[in-house]
């Protein structure tokens, strides 16, 4: 029932039974020029009807961004300079075990167990210069943040098939997060060292879904019906103190320590039917509630109605029409105040759902003989309690449910074999998506777009897959229009720059490969423009124009695969 935003695409993956094993290691080579290891190692085993699998993989990550900022009055004096770099340091560990039984009748039981443990380490010097000052004054700004994640997910799941053309499934997972963040700011200058803020952050969540769903195959279609039932909490605390002038004081609301309790039940039926030759049908119902601490339980009916109709032999269309929901994030509702960056974002535990009411239409056409293939998707929301990013305070923001909002675009695609060009298992292919939306600015009153999204984006890869004993490479190239927020005192508007990654790989003998991927080879560069008034947006005039750059520069990632069989 979830998807607000414009189409929704759905990629269903099965756990693949691996019968061999899997070995990959290599090096990840970043601007700092410094190769941090990477491996991974799978086995998998299918005797009969069993299947098992075992996997894990260790994974560096690190990020290294520049940033240089301007401060500015309205008449285009420059008051404060920024010069600084971000340096991401992390490390990646996950672990994966399955297994797996099939009964001769198809039934089939199966066991999961998944291990993730994330730990980075953000290091931020700027060195600011203050012009406003005579002389003009100098510091430098440190911050440092430590950040562990570990997830574990524990799942089981049966298929009973009963008489032909009906089974029935059930899934149960559990899902344990725990996580802790701890930051320091402080600022230096030629006379002392001042703290300016140290905090701790520590979070426990815990997620537990049971799933249950029927199939029942008819002669000219198909019916689905299931119930689910879930529960997500989360208990987080929050250590924060800001010092002035050296002198602590403690800042952290609720004492430090807050709690999150979500309970869903949901249930749906679904009807497929073939109407005539090439014509079919859609239809079914959602019902979904929602219990948000000790509040009362939401109700929320959702329909929904789809058309696909076969126009010849290569062309289909399709139309549908359906009411969804979009539920905030724990992070949303959490009411602590965290630093982001110059500001401070804080959650809102009184956000509601937005509900949209949705129309889809879309063309898909082939021209088999020249390998090309286009699709093609109109889509309307109507869109009640849009979740927008608002002021909630001197340099602080956070959501809130302002208003109601309209969205509509186009998204279109289009793939094109290469075989004709002398290129056997090459493709081009291209992805574009217009958007735009209106929504009345609480602020002015006048309409506007929804913050931060952009007009349009657009994605161009070209790929030639590896035959044995020859090369494969691949090109993916990204762009997107600016993005702007308007605050109750501020418009920021963010400018993005094209985004390129490569690879290259080689068929080294039977099962190994040697690959060879870039990221961010252009040094991806965004620019934000944040324009502030002395007043009220709409009533102030402008005082400050702050002007922030930031790069990312690239990383190369070398590896070499096996696989015994």
């Amino acid at each position: 029932g979830q998807g607000v935003g414009g189409s929704i695409n759905l990629v269903v993956k099965s756990d693949a039974a691996l019968d061999a094993t899997r070995l990959r290691v290599g090096s990840v080579l970043d601007e700092d020029g410094r190769p941090r290891a990477l491996a991974h190692a799978a086995h998998g085993v299918v005797a009969g009807p069993w299947s098992t699998y075992l996997g894990g993989t260790v994974q560096p990550s690190r990020e290294l961004r520049s940033k240089r900022s301007e401060i500015r009055g309205a008449d285009g004096t420059l008051s404060e300079m920024r010069r600084g770099v971000e340096v991401r340091d992390g490390q990646n560990h996950a672990a994966d075990a399955r297994g797996a039984y099939r009964f001769e009748n198809g039934g089939s039981v199966s066991a999961a167990v998944r291990y993730l443990r994330t730990a980075r380490d953000t290091d931020v010097r700027e060195r600011v210069t203050e012009l406003s000052d005579e002389p003009p004054a100098q510091s430098v700004l440190d911050e440092r943040e430590d950040e562990y994640q570990r997830t574990r997910t524990v799942e089981l799941r049966a298929t009973l098939p009963q008489a032909a053309g009906r089974s029935c499934s059930a899934v149960a997972d559990a899902t344990s997060v725990d996580a802790r963040r701890d930051a320091a700011l402080s600022q230096r200058d030629e006379i002392e060292d001042m703290r300016i803020e140290d905090e701790r952050l520590e979070l426990a969540d815990r997620e537990r879904r049971l799933d249950g769903r029927c199939n029942f195959q008819h002669e000219d279609g198909r019916s689905l019906m299931g119930l689910s039932y879930g529960q997500q909490r989360r208990s987080t605390q929050d250590r924060r103190t800001e010092f002035a002038e050296g002198v602590p004081a403690d800042v952290s609301p609720f004492g430090g320590a807050y709690r999150l309790n979500e309970r869903r039940t949901d249930a749906f039926v679904q009807h497929r039917w073939l109407a005539v030759e090439g014509l079919e049908f859609d239809a079914g119902l959602r019902l979904e509630t929602t219990r948000r601490g000790s509040g009362d339980t939401d109700l929320r009916w959702l329909p929904n109605l789809h058309l696909r109709a076969d126009i010849g032999a290569h062309s289909r269309m399709q139309l549908s029409i359906a009411r969804t929901i979009r539920r905030p994030g724990f992070d949303q509702l959490t009411p602590f105040r965290q630093r982001d960056g110059d500001v401070f974002r804080v959650g809102n535990p009184r956000l509601r759902d937005e509900t949209a009411l949705g129309i889809d239409a879309g063309l898909k056409h082939a021209w088999t003989v020249q390998g090309i293939e286009l699709d093609g998707n109109l889509f309307f929301r109507k869109i009640d309690y849009l979740i927008q990013d608002v002021a909630a305070g001197p340099d602080t923001r956070g959501p809130d449910n302002r208003g109601r909002g309209r969205a509509w675009g186009l998204e279109g695609s289009a793939r094109y074999a290469l075989d004709s060009w002398g290129m056997p298992a090459a493709g081009l292919s291209t992805q574009v998506a217009l958007i735009d939306s209106s929504v009345r600015d609480p602020q002015t009153g006048e309409m506007r777009r929804f913050q931060g999204q952009s007009p349009y984006t657009i994605g161009l890869m070209i790929e030639q897959a590896s035959a044995p004993q020859r090369l494969g490479w691949g090109l993916a190239a990204s762009v997107q229009d600016d993005a702007e927020v308007a605050l109750d005192d501020a418009i920021e508007r963010v400018e993005y720059r094209i985004d390129l990654d490569a690879h290259l790989s080689a068929q080294l003998g039977p099962g190994t490969e040697l690959r060879m991927s870039g990221r961010n080879l252009l040094d991806a560069r965004t620019t934000e423009t944040r324009l502030g008034f002395d007043a009220p947006r709409g009533v102030g005039s402008l005082e400050t124009v702050e002007r922030e750059r930031e790069a990312l520069g690239p990383s190369l990632v070398l590896s070499i695969s096996h696989r015994i069989h």
